[in-house]
């Protein structure tokens, strides 16, 4: 009797394929799969192509002969394999919707990867970082105006799509505000230690509406230099992430710009200025759904008896009745030869939240507590809070309408 084959819609295999898209390590899953079918390829290439992730791996590699090969060879050899490919087959650079790219000493000078960029007209996401060294632990800046005409011309075109969407820049420096401006449809921004040069009035030039923007460590300076330019708007920010501790200045000028916010992330490291003092404003209060703040407590604290929350449960009285915030999220890394206080009375600030009629939205408050000790002190205080938790955070614990999680971990180094 002849076997009877099953044949299945196409849809079917494009849902099998989606789920697979999804699986760990997919490319080599669905690069399988696009051998077996001609018909399949297509949907398989759109899916392992969507992201250029175009940064070298620092784990040395045995070559044929056994020597270690070297991270720069084996990472020129991936760009000149993807440029025969690309070249071979251009229609692959409309799949291209993610490119990330480590900057390197050689593209000071024009390379052949460089016109494959050029060819990719429907990136949504861009992320441009500096060369790392030392299997990754270091990590240099990189000029902007250093790199060669050729990847000035690739990066410029991206950024003019009509599909780009975000950008970040990590360790790039003088990078030109006119690219900003050029496109018209960025809206998501992230920058971790670069900054900008110029104007942003450039031929073609549009309005940018930013509607999120992620600041990374020392990045203030270079926020404040893009807020003076006349057409990058910040009134429809909706996300404002800070994780640079010396920001504080720059995120109320934030704040005051923003007519929209709903999820605020703020990073404060000195507890005697009162960080949190009057950080939202009425206006925000009308908005904020989402409050997450990263609480730093550096060494020279010492023994201090200091609060905990950095007045932060004063700010909470303050937000009263007059918000309709839904979570809230705090995250306090403790440095080494600090002593917390161990008191309710120290800790139980948090449980304002829980009070219905002062946060009527309030479903989610979370407490994470990192200690960069494994001494005494950060033994025995970790096991008074997880002891005494039931306490401290009862109101919290004991309410129907929000959903309380706490933490508490020690490490040798920040997580």
């Amino acid at each position: 009797m002849a076997q009877r084959s099953l044949k299945l819609p196409l849809e079917i295999y494009d849902i099998i394929i989606d789920f697979l898209a999804e699986e760990e390590d997919s490319n080599t899953t669905l690069g399988a799969v696009a051998l077996t079918c001609k018909g399949l390829r297509p949907k398989c290439q759109s899916h392992i192509f969507s992201e250029l992730h175009l940064v070298p791996s620092f784990r040395l590699r045995r070559t044929a002969d056994g020597a270690c090969d070297s991270v720069a060879d084996a990472f020129t050899r991936r760009l000149d394999n993807l440029t025969s490919v690309f070249k071979s087959n251009p229609s692959l650079a409309s799949h291209v919707r993610e490119v990330h790219y480590m900057i390197r000493r050689a593209d000071t000078k024009d390379h052949d990867f460089h016109s494959v960029l050029q060819t990719l007209s429907r990136v949504k996401v861009l992320t441009l970082m500096a060369t790392v060294h030392g299997a990754g632990s270091i990590q240099a800046t990189t000029d902007w105006p250093s790199l060669s005409p050729t990847l000035h011309a690739a990066l410029k075109d991206i950024t003019k799509s009509s599909t780009f969407r975000t950008l970040s820049l990590d360790h790039i420096v003088n990078f030109p505000i006119g690219l900003l401006t050029a496109s018209g449809t960025l809206t998501q921004l992230t920058v971790d230690s670069a900054d900008f040069q110029g104007s942003g009035s450039v031929a073609g030039g549009g309005r940018v509406q930013l509607a999120s923007l992620t600041l990374m460590d020392y990045s203030s300076r270079s926020i404040r230099s893009i807020m003076e330019v006349p057409n990058i708007d910040f009134s429809q920010l909706r996300t404002l992430n800070s994780f640079d501790k010396t920001a504080s200045l720059v995120v109320a000028k934030l704040l005051d710009q923003s007519k929209c916010l709903k999820s605020l992330t703020c990073t404060v490291w000195d507890s005697f200025a009162k960080p949190f003092k009057d950080i939202l404003k009425p206006h925000t209060l009308n908005t904020l759904t989402s409050f997450s703040a990263v609480i730093l407590v550096p060494p020279w604290l010492g023994v201090v008896n200091i609060d905990p929350y950095y007045s932060l449960s004063d700010e909470f009285d303050k937000w009263a009745g007059r918000n309709i915030i839904e979570k809230v999220k705090l995250k306090i890394d403790v440095s080494e030869g600090v002593n917390l206080p161990t008191t309710c009375e120290a800790w139980a600030g948090l449980n304002t939240l829980a009070i219905r009629d002062r946060f009527p939205k309030m479903s989610k408050v979370s407490l994470k507590i990192n200690l960069l000790s494994n001494g005494v002190f950060a033994q025995e205080f970790k096991a008074t809070l997880e002891e005494q938790q039931s306490e401290f955070f009862k109101a919290l614990l004991d309410s129907d309408d929000i959903m309380f999680q706490f933490s508490i971990e020690t490490f040798q180094t920040y997580p």
